[in-house]
């Protein structure tokens, strides 16, 4: 058992805070002596920049989804760009680009291939989002 027994020496985290101050002391009188503490040098207190304008990005809009099983089901959303070549991406791609065997999906759906590709957007995400009852 261990007795705790009083000492004249401060606490090791009193030592750590009063180091830290004393360094960050010297720091302060050293950026004071280059010009750097009073304003205009950098900082704390150094004067606002100017701002760019600059053009926000197309988002989509506020708009409930209990729940969402495909992408760009959102109709407000914007459609999405392909990031290797900023072009944008129909539907039929994207889910190529997921790894999606397109053939296998037209027969899930009941039509061929031409079918599929020839699709309206609209009525391809109602087809792939119905429930079955």
């Amino acid at each position: 058992e261990e007795i705790a027994t009083a000492t004249n020496e401060p606490a090791a985290h009193k030592l750590r805070n009063q180091n830290k101050k004393r360094l960050n002391g010297h720091r302060n009188r050293n950026r004071k002596a280059r010009g750097g503490g009073g304003g205009g040098g950098g900082g704390r207190n150094r004067a606002p920049q100017a701002v760019v304008d600059i053009a926000e990005p197309k988002k989509c809009a506020l708009r409930l989804l209990e729940r969402c099983s495909w992408p760009q089901c959102n109709h407000s959303c914007p459609t999405l760009t392909n990031p290797l070549t900023g072009e944008e991406m129909k539907f039929l791609e994207l889910l190529a680009s997921f790894g999606l065997d397109m053939d296998a999906v037209a027969t899930a759906l009941g039509v061929d291939m031409q079918t599929l590709n020839n699709m309206d957007h609209a009525e391809l995400v109602n087809l792939l989002t119905q429930q079955v009852t």
